[in-house]
């Protein structure tokens, strides 16, 4: 017998959704429309998407760390236009507030399937690892760094997805590079950027 002293919680073969918040105990999550489960300190949390298009949005705050978040998308509806966020697939979805910093690491490694693994630092928190997603939308941080691993990459900042699937103003590169003018939502980035919302 095996005996786990965090939660796992599984997602079915359709979209699923998990929220988690921070909160000054510890965190709450609830999975879909089942009641919200309370857990003390930052014991660290896993969320197994598996089919269909799957949500995982983390509620930070500047007092109270997110505890270490491992998630799993797992296969996503196909084409993506065929499942419940017809633009996304599976999505992490992280709400930052203006005192934290947030950086993005991607594994570099390019996939056929579109999907994406790295990990999500709260700067000062924990650290989220997810593989298998579609989109990370990083919201309301007062700074994002992306860590890029492969030389020169080409970064689309785009608008980003919310839980009441509307779009989000588009961010902007705060030095403006030469490949990034005003008006446009993409930008050549080369290695580590730090992009502001």
């Amino acid at each position: 017998m095996v005996l786990n002293t965090q939660p796992i919680v599984n997602g079915g073969d359709g979209a699923d959704t998990l929220i988690l918040t921070a909160t000054a105990t510890g965190y709450d999550y609830q999975f879909n429309t089942n009641p919200v489960v309370s857990v003390a300190g930052t014991v660290p949390f896993e969320f197994h998407g598996h089919g269909g298009d799957d949500v995982l949005i983390v509620n930070t705050d500047a007092s109270y760390p997110i505890p270490p978040i491992t998630y799993g998308g797992g296969d996503q509806t196909s084409p993506l236009s065929a499942g419940a966020d017809l633009q996304d697939g599976d999505v992490l979805a992280v709400n930052g507030v203006a005192a934290l910093t947030a950086t993005y690491l991607a594994d570099g490694t390019v996939d056929a399937t579109l999907d994406n693994d790295g990990t999500v630092t709260v700067v000062g928190q924990n650290v989220i690892t997810f593989t298998q997603l579609e989109p990370v939308d990083l919201l309301g941080f007062g700074t994002v760094n992306v860590n890029l691993p492969n030389g020169d990459d080409v970064v689309a900042i785009a608008p980003a997805w919310t839980p009441t699937l509307t779009r989000w103003p588009a961010w902007s590169c705060p030095a403006r590079p030469a490949a990034c003018p005003s008006n446009q939502s993409t930008c050549a980035i080369t290695r580590t950027s730090s992009l502001t919302p």
